[in-house]
């Protein structure tokens, strides 16, 4: 059913008869809507990445939520960069973030798209991402082991 107007939507019967009888269905035809905002409930910041964990939408639109859209940028300068992640049979509500510069201040904000199409954003969530790790390089000398040569046998 392709609804052309507000009349379209409602309850249909779908009937099928055959000779070994009749099977009839009802359907409810409503109509979609955009997803409400997701939640961000938690951003893990570290050196060049961010894994942001984040709740569903309140509301779907009335048909499932097909993927996430992550937003971020420099805090409060610059150009959004973005990044979706499709919604799946492995899905958890998490995302990473990559491409990140160390000790930066960032912003994030996450989208829900369904077949409707996007949502309006989450509130922002502001981190700012660690230093690179310097690794301490311990230098050894290592003396090579002296073999006893192997001992002739006279024979």
């Amino acid at each position: 059913i392709t609804p052309e107007s507000e009349n379209d939507f409602g309850s249909y019967n779908c009937s099928a008869s055959n000779e070994m009888g009749t099977e009839s269905k009802e359907f409810l035809l409503i109509q979609a809507e955009v997803p409400s905002a997701p939640f961000l409930s938690e951003v893990r910041p570290f050196s060049t990445s961010a894994q942001i964990e984040f709740g569903e939408p309140e509301s779907t639109g009335g048909v499932s939520v097909l993927k996430y859209r992550a937003e971020w940028r420099m805090q409060g300068r610059g150009t959004w960069l973005h990044r979706a992640y499709a919604v799946d049979d492995g899905f958890s509500a998490e995302a990473t973030v990559t491409g990140l510069k160390p000790e930066t201040s960032y912003e994030v904000r996450l989208y829900a798209i369904n077949g409707k199409g996007e949502g309006e954003s989450s509130l922002p969530k502001f981190f700012k991402t660690k230093p690179v790790r310097k690794f301490l390089s311990l230098q050894h000398t290592v003396e090579p082991l002296s073999h006893p040569r192997p001992h002739k046998h006279n024979t």
